[in-house]
């Protein structure tokens, strides 16, 4: 299977949603890298891994995708017929898959305790109290027997980067012309502020003698996300290996074997 979401938490296959916060925070607030200034490359590490899990088994749709396929489903390499909660695309020709992006660990962290936090002052740029700089702010909060304090800057949303995936085509279509129908799924926030799925078909006009490589851009067709500018899906033309024919520029060639009498 891979990498074993369960075990990074230290929960069984069974558990659900109450425990596995539970776990989450614990490990969290354990592994923080603001919390590990000796051993940050590490924590860091290990605080990814722990947010990554999380954001799998929390979530039923993608916990149902890796319990049955395993990680592999959630990044595009193989597909989930009718388990999503990763993004994907899809053609007449079969299901594929492709997975946007992993949710950012702050905001998953954000998300389950309420607000971004860092854990050592040096770390929050002087963001509070009288000395503090302008236009930050900073409080304290306390879970369980872990006490720290957080801080919050006003930053612009950045855009997400441009997600990119191959969009297959016969010779025969690309000859043709063809308008290619894509189903994109991917994560959505409500007006209740909760995150949601969406489905979407994206149609593609495939005019008569386009090259392998042109790209199609849809923009803002990413996932959703707080506080970020959702990314442009862009599909890439990639023309399909022909049985007879290889094309070279706006010509086909065709290979044939000529016994010498008859040539």
């Amino acid at each position: 299977m891979g990498v074993d979401y369960y075990k990074i938490l230290g929960v069984d296959r069974n558990t659900n949603n109450d425990d596995l916060r539970r776990a989450y925070r614990k490990l969290a607030l354990r592994w923080h890298p603001d919390k590990n200034p000796d051993n940050q490359r590490n924590a860091e590490a290990r605080f990814k891994q722990i947010s990554e899990a999380y954001d799998v088994l929390c979530d039923p749709r993608k916990r149902a995708a890796y319990d049955r396929f395993g990680e592999d489903s959630l990044r595009g390499q193989m597909p989930p017929p009718g388990a999503g909660g990763t993004t994907y695309f899809q053609t007449g020709e079969g299901p594929s898959t492709f997975r946007f992006n992993t949710r950012n660990p702050a905001d998953i962290f954000a998300e389950v305790f309420g607000h971004s936090s860092s854990f050592s002052s040096g770390r929050m740029g002087g963001g509070g109290g009288r000395g503090g700089r302008r236009g930050a702010r900073s409080s304290r909060s306390s879970f369980g027997d872990n006490t720290f304090s957080s801080s919050t800057h006003q930053h612009a949303p950045m855009k997400d980067p441009t997600i990119e995936t191959k969009m297959a085509c016969s010779l025969e279509d690309i000859y043709k012309g063809i308008t290619k129908k894509m189903k994109v799924s991917r994560d959505i926030i409500d007006v209740t502020g909760k995150t949601t799925h969406e489905e979407e078909i994206l149609e593609i006009q495939i005019t008569p003698g386009l090259k392998e490589g042109k790209k199609f851009v849809f923009h803002g067709k990413g996932n959703v996300r707080p506080n970020a500018i959702p990314a442009d899906l862009a599909f890439i033309l990639d023309e399909k290996p022909h049985s007879v024919f290889t094309r070279d520029g706006n010509d086909l060639v065709v290979t044939k074997t000529v016994t010498l009498t008859k040539a």
